[in-house]
């Protein structure tokens, strides 16, 4: 993420779907302020110990992000490894959301899933892993992932830059790829249409 550098200063940024902070440190010293949203208290506690030093982080809302309603907005809202959890059908609810935190002339800063023809099925071994193990099933649109010896499937959505640049325009948003990605994810920002 070092075209975070290259864009800054953020100003006030809210993280969506911070997690344990691996992009919240990133960002930190390019922010203001930085506002962490997440629905696991154990992630934002994490977050909280990694950012307290940082002068810009000023708390965390411990919520779904479909069940938050922004009290206020954001010069920069950021979101890394969370569209491609959000079905395709909720993107215009998701986008709401975002809409409502984001100020008039501020920023969206997030990568999403890259649709490729060269996806393929990653067959999960029959029994958990005792270890962390991530497998792709693009068919079913899914993730299963191991940790612990535990199992679980997650949404995984996957988009093609153009399409996904045509949705947000049509809700009036303008979408830059900015990279840098990789074949499987591609880094973007998006601003309201003037």
């Amino acid at each position: 993420m070092g075209w975070v550098a290259r864009v800054a200063p953020l100003g006030d940024v809210l993280e969506i779907a911070a997690g344990t902070g691996r992009v919240s440190q990133l960002i930190a010293p390019h922010a203001s302020r930085l506002v962490l949203l997440d629905s696991s208290p154990s992630s934002l506690a994490l977050a909280g110990e990694k950012l307290a030093q940082s002068a810009a982080y000023v708390g965390s809302v411990c919520l779904d992000v479909f069940d938050w309603r922004p009290p206020r907005r954001f010069d920069t809202v950021i979101f890394a490894a969370w569209l491609h959890h959000v079905p395709h059908a909720f993107l215009n609810a998701f986008w709401e959301i975002i809409e409502a935190a984001t100020a008039r002339d501020g920023r969206v800063m997030f990568d999403f899933a890259v649709d490729t023809p060269t996806a393929h099925v990653t067959q999960p071994p029959a029994t958990p892993s005792d270890g962390y193990g991530k497998y792709h099933d693009p068919i079913r649109n899914v993730s299963v992932r191991d940790l612990n010896g535990h199992r679980w499937t997650v949404v995984h959505e996957t988009w093609n830059a153009e399409t996904l640049s045509e949705r947000l325009g049509s809700l009036g948003w303008e979408v830059t790829v900015t990279g840098p990605g990789d074949d499987t994810f591609q880094w973007a920002t998006a601003c309201r249409r003037q």
